[in-house]
């Protein structure tokens, strides 16, 4: 029975570690008005461009990512994305358009 409980504690540490590290936010390719299809598109023609199928992973992922960045997109994770859209919004808000 010691034996038991030990290897149940031991499995459920484990697990709860695992679970803990293994949290990677989502992150993607965004640029201000435009889709994620149109995003996804753009991925693929930089893909294209830099011939990432022929190169070192690291060298390809550096290169397309130089190409995106070029094409006015950045990298952000789901929730800086928000951030990002909740503070323009709160920007837009508050602009005051005057007249000539």
């Amino acid at each position: 029975m010691n034996i038991l409980f030990k290897s149940a504690t031991l499995t459920l540490a484990i697990g709860l570690i695992s679970a803990c590290t293994s949290y990677v936010p989502e992150a993607s390719w965004y640029k201000d008005g435009v889709s994620k299809q149109s995003a996804t598109d753009q991925l693929g023609y930089c893909r294209t461009d830099v011939d990432a199928e022929k190169l070192p992973e690291e060298q390809a992922e550096r290169l397309i990512a130089y190409c995106m960045k070029s094409e006015g997109y950045s990298y952000k994770t789901d929730s800086e994305r928000k951030q990002y859209e909740k503070t323009k919004s709160e920007l837009n808000q508050n602009i005051v358009f005057l007249d000539n």
